[in-house]
């Protein structure tokens, strides 16, 4: 994904509106000793290669060139070092005022190290300091006021964000994913108002600050694996143009009744939240938009009457929770493509006929489930290939089933 988003954001800055060809360019390196020249990725391991003035992409794996380049990187535009040592890099950049990108995953960079304040970061757009095991509290983001995508995803070690990250208002993705030490948020994360994504999947997060419903450009949400997760804020229903919420394995109890705000949600994903007894009765409100609901591994028993409304509803996941019996009303779920309901132990008796209404469905899962009949006319679903049955023991016998059933277990 960096690849991509920093490809684009490189081709659309350097443009020369004149020609209009891009500027960018693969770095160009001089072999001496052979005489011929290496194209795109520079891996500079000995002290034969010379990096070309007019160089704009570099890649030095973990290379320590010597002092003899510093004036070499002045025109790299975007600059993958990964694992530099910690005192090379603001030695070589110091000159440098047109840097996009810096790539510095897996290196040795702290808060204190000096190329936070000794290189030019005015431009910079692009900041991945994956991995960075030594980082432990994030330098001042005064350097680089317009970042537009931040990458701190594997900081094993993060546990704080300093708050100038709230005047990052250009910012479009903040990754803190796997930064497992990190507990918290900064109280105030309003000001990311061009936020789009904000990734904290696997991190010790309690709680996500009320500050968040802000965010009205945010259309990504990923707290997956939080386990410490427990409080999840009203606010979050103020994010209008939220697109996917995921909160699989958060120890939340319960969802705020506005959820049904959020006009634009297309998927919702409480999977393995354990605590969660039930499903607010404005999920209904999401008819125009939701497209896949999973709440597989829920304490839910019974899903609102309003469910009805999810008229654009494709996937429908229930594997392993306590939901007893399909509501009668499932064929105005018309959208319906896929049902899970795998080892849904209190899942029993007879499956709605109401189920001939859905023409779009593929895949029907009620594996472990004690079902005791289908209906007969299952055998008018056009589009379904996939049926599992496999222990449902309480089945007696079953239907004529529809002829492009392709996986019958």
């Amino acid at each position: 994904m960096l690849r991509c988003l920093a490809r684009e954001i490189v081709d659309e800055r350097f443009h020369d509106p004149g020609t209009g060809a891009g500027l960018y360019g693969p770095a160009i390196a001089q072999d001496r000793k052979k005489g011929k020249r290496k194209r795109d990725h520079l891996e500079t391991k000995e002290a034969g290669c010379e990096i070309l003035p007019s160089t704009t992409f570099l890649s030095l794996g973990r290379a320590n060139i010597g002092r003899q380049f510093a004036g070499a990187l002045s025109n790299v535009w975007w600059l993958q070092w990964q694992g530099c040592p910690q005192d090379a890099i603001s030695m070589h950049l110091e000159k440098n005022e047109n840097l996009v990108i810096l790539d510095l995953s897996w290196s040795k960079v702290t808060e204190s190290w000096a190329g936070w304040n000794r290189i030019k970061m005015e431009r910079l757009k692009v900041l991945n300091l994956t991995g960075c095991g030594d980082l432990l509290i994030t330098p001042s983001f005064s350097c680089c006021p317009n970042l537009e995508i931040l990458i701190f995803e594997l900081c094993s070690r993060l546990v704080h964000l300093d708050p100038s990250i709230n005047y990052l208002k250009c910012l479009v993705t903040l990754n803190l994913k796997f930064c497992s030490e990190l507990s918290m948020l900064p109280a105030e994360m309003g000001g990311m108002n061009a936020l789009e994504e904000l990734l904290i999947d696997v991190t010790s997060i309690r709680e996500l600050p009320a500050s968040i419903g802000k965010l009205v450009q945010l259309q990504i949400l990923s707290a997956t694996n939080c386990l410490s997760l427990v409080r999840f804020p009203s606010s979050v229903c103020e994010l209008k143009a939220l697109s996917e919420l995921a909160l699989d394995n958060a120890k939340i109890l319960e969802l705020p009744e506005s959820i049904g705000d959020l006009g634009h949600l297309r998927r919702l994903s409480l999977k393995d939240c354990r605590g969660l007894g039930k499903l607010p009765e404005s999920i209904g409100k999401l008819g125009h938009s939701l497209e896949k609901l999973d709440i597989s591994g829920t304490s839910v028993s019974s899903l609102p009457d309003s469910t009805k409304n999810l008229r654009r509803l494709k996937v429908l996941k229930l594997d392993s929770c306590f939901i007893r019996e399909f509501p009668l009303y499932i064929g105005k779920l018309i959208s319906l493509e896929e049902v899970h309901a795998s080892w849904c132990r209190s899942l029993e008796g007879i499956f709605s006929s109401d189920i001939v209404r859905l023409y779009s469905l593929r895949e029907l899962r009620l594996r472990g489930t004690r079902i005791s009949s289908l209906p007969s006319e299952i055998q008018f679903l056009p589009r379904l290939q996939t049926l599992d049955l496999l222990h449902c023991d309480f089945l007696k016998e079953l239907p004529t089933l529809p002829r492009n059933l392709t996986s019958l277990d």
